[in-house]
């Protein structure tokens, strides 16, 4: 997925205006989710909230803001037939003239550490971070806000939108991010066209290979690693990653998804390859005590099943489609909400 930091800091250092547009709110069926943006500038758009009747309109009402110097403006916006529509839902539309304390909060989304994001929907307010429980914005956050943000911690861990007591409306978001973090072994044809695949897809993706030059023909922005040890990479990545082998040695390509295996808490693993590669990668296993229930769980061939060619960005699309079904059957938390403090 494209980053929006990067372009709001461009935006700023070049002095251009722009407009953040957030979706505040999501009930029911709506074209994205809650806490998604984009930025808009009198000419570009970067990023997208869905589309349609919605998107069209938040652009129009973002750039007549530009022109006409308001800062802040939420629109709650039914998805009926009155929009032209047919979704059903209701989102929230929050628009507010790009400032650097904008650039901070993306900064955050971005990096995807420990914190949570409070933006207050009612009125114009610097967004704040809260980094544990203190603020590093310039307003503090209304008293028993603590308590909604120990809740969420709680519960899924989604972005939620809530109307504290006092009258205020704030949307929280957690910056930790939980996209589905992917590691992929091998930079040559497949591995360089599953990047370039994986690259704006909702997932964290890390290319790791021994060949330096390789490494340097990949897509801009790309998450890859020089290393000699592959085996090493397996430890660094979180519960429940998915795993792509691929490298030009099948006895390192053993070596990896046997450590893989070791783990134990992997939620995909795949192996570039054929039937046969498979059950001797199988054999050796099983002579060194992996559990058969383990070894089940490994997935080679990859791709979908019906898509034989063989052409390098066929399998990279094919696989990553195969990606985005085993993202879908991996547990998440609960939906987001809107709900009272």
């Amino acid at each position: 997925m494209r980053k929006l930091a990067p372009v709001l800091r461009d935006l700023l250092a070049a002095g251009e205006p722009a407009a953040l547009v957030t979706i505040a709110g999501a009930r029911g069926s709506t074209p994205r989710e809650l806490g998604t943006r984009m930025l808009v500038t009198p000419e570009r758009f970067f990023g997208t909230i869905g589309g349609g009747r919605l998107e069209y309109d938040a652009i129009g009402e973002a750039r007549r803001m530009l022109v006409e110097g308001g800062s802040h403006l939420l629109r709650e916006v039914p998805l009926g037939p009155a929009l032209g529509q047919c979704c059903g839902g209701h989102a929230t539309v929050l628009i507010e003239r790009a400032r650097p304390d904008h650039l901070d909060a993306l900064d955050a989304l971005d990096a995807g550490g420990p914190g949570f994001l409070l933006t207050r929907l009612d009125r114009a307010a610097p967004t704040m971070l809260l980094e544990g429980r203190v603020a590093a914005g310039r307003e503090a956050p209304p008293a028993g806000f603590e308590r909604a943000v120990e809740r969420l911690l709680e519960g899924a861990g989604r972005p939620e939108r809530v109307t504290h007591p006092d009258g205020s409306s704030w949307l929280i978001e957690p910056t930790m991010d939980d996209a589905p973090e992917v590691f992929v072994f091998g930079a040559g044809h497949v591995g360089r066209a599953l990047a370039a695949a994986l690259q704006p897809l909702p997932c964290r993706m890390r290319l790791f290979d021994h060949r330096p030059e390789l490494l340097r023909e990949l897509p801009e922005g790309c998450n890859a690693s020089l290393t000699e040890h592959p085996t090493d990479r397996v430890l660094e990545a979180r519960p429940q990653a998915f795993f792509l082998v691929m490298t030009p040695s099948h006895d390192v390509d053993c070596d990896i998804c046997e450590a893989v295996l070791r783990r134990g808490d992997f939620a995909f693993l795949g192996l570039i390859g054929s039937s046969t590669k498979r059950a001797r990668f199988e054999k050796r296993w099983r002579a060194k005590g992996i559990a058969e229930a383990s070894i089940r769980r490994l997935v080679c061939p990859i791709g979908l099943p019906g898509i034989g060619g063989k052409e390098p960005a066929v399998i990279a699309a094919s696989t990553a489609a195969q990606l985005l079904q085993a993202f879908e059957q991996t547990p998440h938390p609960v939906p987001w909400a809107e709900r009272r403090v």
